[in-house]
């Protein structure tokens, strides 16, 4: 990352009182410290000693780091217009547009391996016996996905989870 980047996002969370320094430690060094545990997936030991912190000191400016990031996503990140028709359908002479007049995307499902503990391995068997998760996608027409609901047993049906995703986005 660029260090006029890791300013201006240092700046942001700032001005919107998401994060502030503390008597040891600068919203720049506590978004370091997340930026350094996010990108080289280290251990919090190996982060203390690193920044010369307590590991209590790096798990608490990492949770504070990560909940400012939420918030300012919020904000930040938006959903794209989910009441109109993609340009490329709407052009003159796309053959397709009759079929395609009001589709905003596309959905599919599927199963991803799964490694629940002894117990919990019925539920997550799939029709050919491997534990599994079911995994249902929504995306675009620019490719970008809308949508990811995941965790469901193997098991489940793809309408159900289609309906709790409706039920509570």
């Amino acid at each position: 990352m660029r260090s006029n980047v890791l300013f201006d996002l240092c700046d942001a969370l700032r001005e919107r009182k998401l994060l502030h320094n503390t008597r040891y430690v600068s919203v720049e060094e506590q978004v370091s410290i997340f930026h350094y545990i996010v990108g080289k997936n280290d251990s919090n030991r190996t982060v203390a000693d690193r920044f010369q912190h307590s590991g209590e000191t790096i798990s608490r400016h990492f949770r504070n780091v990560l909940k400012a990031l939420c918030k300012l996503s919020k904000e930040l990140i938006t959903p794209p217009d989910m009441n109109s028709t993609h340009p490329y359908i709407r052009s003159k002479g796309n053959k397709y547009y009759p079929w395609f007049k009001n589709c905003i995307g596309a959905l599919d499902g599927m199963h991803i391996s799964a490694l629940p503990t002894g117990s919990k391995q019925i539920p997550y068997r799939g029709r050919k016996t491997v534990p599994t998760q079911n995994v249902m996608c929504a995306c675009d027409f620019d490719m970008c996905f809308t949508s990811v609901v995941a965790g469901w047993e193997g098991t489940t049906n793809d309408s159900r989870i289609l309906n709790e995703s409706i039920e509570n986005p």
